[in-house]
């Protein structure tokens, strides 16, 4: 009877140490999964921040870039205008010169037509002085002296035309440096219309990448909302499996009391069958005194 006690007794600890394990167990998991998701949401979201942070970085950097080049063309744009006012200023210094050598061309003529007329007066003067018409050589003196004063009138000294002629070819080298001026500024022009349309084209593939880049963001945190709702719907499933393990805990509890207890009950049956099968200690001494006196 003591055998069986004591294998009673061992497989009373066998089942105490595979309820512990199994509760322990039950225990466990649950926190360890609960960490390995909380754990991975975090993980998303680091690296959510970290993607998004590097691609305002980038478009930063870009902008940055831009608006260089966007300044540095205003300051040429606005060389650009200063040089077309200058070469408007020039044209109209051009023009000017253009009339006072028409007005040069015409007193030249002016004056060698009253050299002509004035070679015409002296001659008919000497044709009249030889004459006998003191009349006519009077009307013709007055009429030589009107024409005369009507020549000087009309015509300018050499000293005047060597002024002009000194004049205009210091305009003529004026000129010709403002030309070189404006085949530089031509050149500056083309060369800034080049860079003007190698900007724009720059500009152009910076906000396709800026809207492929808006694109990328977009899908990426259209995942991470999707991922979100995952992990709740996932950590809403696992708060109902956790209240399922508690219930199946206070049940395998409950089966454990039971078991104790029948154990105690079924120990307390098996020392009264002992006590009941044992004959009484009184009686066997008795016994043996008796057949010592015998």
């Amino acid at each position: 009877m003591t055998a069986k006690h004591r294998k009673g007794k061992s497989n009373q600890k066998q089942e105490e140490n595979f309820f512990q394990s199994e509760t322990a167990n039950a225990e466990v998991r649950p926190g360890g999964r609960n960490y390995s998701h909380l754990l991975l949401v975090v993980l998303i979201a680091v690296l959510g921040g970290v993607t998004g942070a590097w691609f305002c970085f980038q478009q930063h950097q870009t902008l940055t870039y831009l608006t260089e080049n966007l300044t540095g063309l205003q300051v040429k744009i606005a060389k650009l205008q200063s040089s077309h006012e200058e070469m408007r200023f020039t044209n109209t210094k051009l023009h000017i010169s253009e009339s006072v050598e028409t007005r040069l061309s015409a007193l030249e003529e002016s004056y060698t037509l009253a050299k002509k007329q004035v070679g015409m007066a002296l001659a008919t003067a000497e044709q009249l002085k030889t004459s006998d018409l003191p009349a006519q050589v009077l009307s013709l003196h007055t009429e030589m002296k009107a024409r005369l004063a009507e020549v000087q009138q009309a015509t300018v000294s050499l000293e005047q035309l060597n002024q002009f002629q000194s004049a205009l070819m210091g305009k003529n080298k004026e000129f010709e440096d403002v030309r070189g001026q404006v085949d530089g500024l031509a050149a500056l022009s083309t060369e800034l219309s080049l860079k003007v349309e190698d900007l724009t084209v720059n500009l152009a593939e910076a906000e396709l990448k800026l809207e492929e880049k808006i694109g990328e963001i977009a899908a990426l945190s259209a995942t991470l909302h999707g991922q979100a709702t995952d992990m709740l719907g996932l950590k809403s499933q696992l708060e109902a499996h956790q209240s399922q393990l508690d219930v199946s805990v206070l049940e395998m509890a409950a089966v454990r009391k039971f078991f104790e207890n029948e154990r105690l009950q079924q120990a307390g049956e098996e020392e009264q069958m002992v006590e009941e099968t044992q004959p009484p200690a009184e009686p066997r001494e008795q016994m043996e005194e008796e057949e010592d006196a015998v």
